[in-house]
């Protein structure tokens, strides 16, 4: 059963969607550094708040990756679409590709989790 025009747009729509935000998130995490100094944390930063910029700002370009990747995925539906017929088929196989894309998007995420949770119970534990 093939999807409907409509439903594709629908799946563009939402991948369109997923990857702006995966877009903003990327770039919050990347400059979490600028970002406290921003809001006046201008102490010597500690080595653990070095290490969390380092994670924050690798997941961030991870992130911000996966949602570019994302964004041309569903471009390359579209752009086609007005120029040339494009089968179902290679719709399915794009939104497949997105599909993965956000799943890797959440082990990047569980990633960052993972190591500031770690640093937090660390540094619970020194005090």
């Amino acid at each position: 059963m093939e999807p409907t025009d409509a439903e594709l747009e629908e799946i563009e729509d939402l991948i369109d969607g997923v990857a702006g935000i995966l877009i903003a998130a990327g770039v919050f995490f990347e400059e979490r550094e600028t970002l406290r100094k921003i809001n006046a944390h201008n102490e010597e930063a500690q080595s653990t708040q070095i290490y969390l910029n380092e994670v924050a700002h690798h997941n961030g370009m991870g992130i911000l990756l996966v949602g570019l990747f994302m964004k041309i995925g569903t471009l390359l539906i579209r752009l086609p679409e007005r120029i040339i017929t494009v089968t179902h088929s290679v719709e399915n196989y794009i939104f497949a590709a997105c599909l993965l894309l956000s799943i890797v998007s959440l082990f990047i995420m569980f990633d960052f989790l993972k190591d500031y949770l770690k640093t937090y119970f660390l540094k619970a534990y020194k005090s």
